[in-house]
Formats: structure tokens, sequence, C-alpha cells
């Protein structure tokens, strides 16, 4: 085994913990209720922890590698709740309405079921 698959090793095992801790595991409801700006500001409350330990050592009490795990972990938390279509991100390039599933329903139906 090498460093990589120990970071990814413990990214899962981070994630896996996350899930049990969420209701026994149903993390659903909670899933549902973000969108993909929520995604974003959790994940970057870690990261920014993992900042302030490199700059202030004394303020935080994760460590550095710690912080940036359970980051991934949200991260690939995110990715799943996009996946199946938690919530949906508009194409804002011009181009028009997103046309993905979850954004049709959103506009036609008020919501992305």
């Amino acid at each position: 085994m090498d460093i990589r698959d120990d970071a990814f090793r413990d990214v899962r095992m981070e994630r896996n913990r996350q899930v049990l801790l969420a209701l026994g595991g149903d993390t659903e409801a909670f899933d549902r209720s973000n969108s993909a700006n929520d995604w974003i500001a959790y994940v970057n409350a870690y990261l920014g922890r993992a900042a302030r330990k490199v700059y202030r050592n004394d303020h935080e009490q994760q460590k550095f590698r710690e912080n940036m795990v359970k980051a991934a972990a949200l991260c690939i938390a995110a990715i799943e709740a996009h996946d199946k279509g938690y919530f949906d991100v508009e194409v804002t390039d011009g181009q028009g309405p997103s046309t993905t599933p979850c954004a049709v329903a959103a506009r036609t139906n008020g919501g992305c079921v």
C-alpha cells in the first residue's frame, strides 16, 4: 500500500463514519436539503480549519490532515447527492437554462424529486 492508497482509505472511512452518524445511516433527508452552495460551504469550513491549523497552530485542535480528509469525504458526499439528483447546478454560461432532469423539474413543478 502506498501513500495515495492510505489517503483514499482514510477518506472512505471518514465518509462511512459520516453516514453512520447521520440518523443511523439515513442521510437522505439531510442530503436532499442542501444546495450546491451548501455543500461548498461545508467543504470550505474544513478547508478553512486546515488553513488555520497551518497559520495559527494553537487555534485548531484537529490536525491538518484530519481536516483535509473530512473535506474530501464531504466532497464525496456532495458528488453522491448530485448524482442522486438532489440538486442541480444551473448553467450560467449564456447558453440558456440547464436541461438536466432536476433543473427541468424545478422549473416545471417546483422541485427535484
